[in-house]
């Protein structure tokens, strides 16, 4: 599998949060965007701990639908993924509450889907 450049997709951030802040039930879109952003802190230093020992930094790749609504913006967004692994850095997309499919316009296809 050389020549190969993985992407890390993650989730659990809302999990986590609920767990750190003892929450039991959330019901408004902003208890799990605020919530996400608790838990998307301790899951990023998860994933960097459990790297760490292979020499391998994570960097987190912030993309919603918005970010790539265009050719040009997904062609930017490509080119991020693309300079991280230049870097030697394993990008990480979080997953997000609702299906998400992007499409980059070089033919690669990321699929987040809802558990």
């Amino acid at each position: 599998m050389k020549n190969r450049q993985i992407i890390l997709v993650s989730s659990g951030a809302i999990a986590i949060g609920k767990r750190l802040l003892n929450i039991k039930n959330v019901e408004l879109i902003e208890e799990s965007q605020a919530l996400a952003a608790v838990g998307q802190l301790e899951l990023i230093k998860a994933w960097k701990a459990a790297f760490r020992d292979h020499s391998i930094d994570v960097g987190q790749v912030l993309l919603t639908p918005k970010e790539i609504q265009t050719a040009k913006d997904a062609r930017n967004a490509l080119k991020t993924i693309n300079q991280l692994h230049r870097f030697r850095v394993l990008p990480m997309l979080m997953k997000t509450i609702q299906q998400l499919q992007m499409k980059f316009s070089l033919g690669i296809t990321i699929c987040l889907l809802q558990n």
